[in-house]
């Protein structure tokens, strides 16, 4: 219900509600304005703090959707990473997302193996590490699944996606290419390929174009602590994230004597401004390529820029988004800054949006979702508050049955509903 001193906006509020009547009878025309994401991507880690800091990057963006995040052995093991990985997820309200646990095979344990695990993802002594699926599963899963052509970002050694080609040859073709960070591939050094040698030959010898980037010997690829601060500084849960894991007495000691870098956290900024690179490619590694960093100055601008992009509200219509208390429901507004704040601008759009067409608040009633103690359970603003985190991710949902519950995913079975919800938004306001 509207507040009664809303009748100064209810001009405003009816032209917008027009709009959406007008959008739900566009139909599929609209529907190919949806903000659709640039990359479908599946993350292999071995949860190094580099990699926090690149999954939260990946997270931020919505040019990327994530399809799973695997783990595997190398700076930490695999199964204490996929504690790591399920924390940092649930902190953002993405558990939604698929994950899996590799198998461990390093013989030596790395020596900075015991700083990382002591850096903490999240609530990590929440999460049990019971019934933990296989890497090997979430990716063939993820792939089979996925219309559309997946990136394979790997962060740490190439076991998993090795041995999951092993199982399924044939589903390299579902791969659009590989995107890896590590030292070299002319020849092939570094640390993420000593992980697993035979892995890397392996998937070398595949018919998929491999992109590895590295940082290159520039004093500029040290994370210093006024980028740590510049991070702190910005108005985002990812920015959030980075800024107080690396506030670890640990990290801080390791950011101060200049033995913090840039390295994994490179592939999203490389993803989404490549020209920031450039191609250190021999014919001998061909059709794979190296790509380095030629400005670095352009990197940490772009790095900054990324963690709040979801504050940046994409409309295709508005100018801009309605983001005044006022304009909302009585029961909303309790929460609205919160979900803003956790979720950014645009996913508030989304999720707004969303609701208006389906004619009700939050999920529907037959899939289930576990209470996170974020809102009253039963709350129709709890549900709104996980919709608005990612509507891709319907907690044991699969793929299918969101977009059977989407009304943008399917126009033509939908716009009845959808239109009958706007239709009546236009008669509440107007009575108002």
């Amino acid at each position: 219900m509207f507040s009664t001193h809303i009748s100064k906006y209810k001009s405003e509020l009816k032209s917008f509600a027009s709009i959406i009547l007008l959008l739900v009878l566009g139909g599929t025309v609209c529907a190919a304005h949806s903000g659709k994401a640039r990359y479908h991507i599946i993350i292999d880690t071995d949860t190094a703090v580099d990699d926090l800091r690149a999954i939260c990057l990946f997270l931020a963006s919505p040019e990327f959707e994530v399809l799973a995040v695997t783990t595997s052995d190398g700076v930490i093991g695999p199964e204490q990473g996929w504690i790591k990985v399920q924390s940092l997820l649930r902190s953002f309200g993405h558990e939604g997302i698929p994950t899996g646990a590799g198998q461990a095979i390093q013989e030596e344990i790395p020596p900075w193996r015991a700083f990382n695990r002591k850096v903490q993802w999240g609530e990590e002594v929440k999460i049990e590490n019971k019934d933990v699926n296989s890497a090997v599963d979430a990716i063939l899963s993820a792939l089979e699944l996925e219309e559309e052509p997946v990136l394979f970002v790997c962060l740490g050694g190439l076991t998993n996606l090795a041995n999951a080609l092993e199982t399924k040859p044939e589903f390299h073709e579902k791969i659009e290419r590989i995107v890896w960070y590590n030292d070299s591939i002319d020849p092939l050094s570094g640390t993420n390929y000593d992980f697993d040698k035979k892995a890397a030959h392996s998937v070398f010898s595949i018919n998929v174009t491999l992109e590895a980037v590295s940082n290159n010997s520039a004093d500029a690829r040290v994370i210093n602590p006024e980028f740590i601060q510049y991070i702190s500084d910005l108005n985002s849960p990812y920015a959030e994230m980075i800024a107080s894991t690396h506030s670890d007495d640990g990290v801080i000691q390791r950011i101060t004597t200049g033995h913090l870098e840039f390295w994994d956290d490179l592939l999203p900024v490389y993803l989404l401004h490549p020209k920031l690179f450039v191609s250190q490619t021999s014919k001998k590694s061909a059709p794979h390529k190296l790509f380095q960093v030629q400005d670095w100055e352009g990197v940490k601008a772009k790095y900054l820029e990324i963690l709040t992009s979801r504050n940046q509200v994409m409309s295709k219509v508005f100018k801009g988004f309605p983001d005044l208390q006022e304009l909302y429901a009585d029961d909303v507004r309790p929460y609205m800054n919160g979900i803003i704040q956790k979720h950014g601008k645009e996913e508030w759009r989304i999720g707004v949006l969303t609701n208006e067409l389906h004619g009700h608040l939050g999920r529907r009633d037959d899939l289930t979702v576990e209470d996170d103690g974020e809102l009253p359970f039963g709350s129709p603003v709890r549900e709104c508050g996980q919709l608005l985190g990612d509507r891709r991710e319907l907690v044991g949902a699969r793929r299918t049955e969101i977009e059977a519950h989407d009304p943008l995913a399917d126009p033509s079975a939908s716009n009845t509903q959808g239109a009958a919800a706007a239709a009546g938004l236009v008669q509440r306001i107007g009575a108002g």
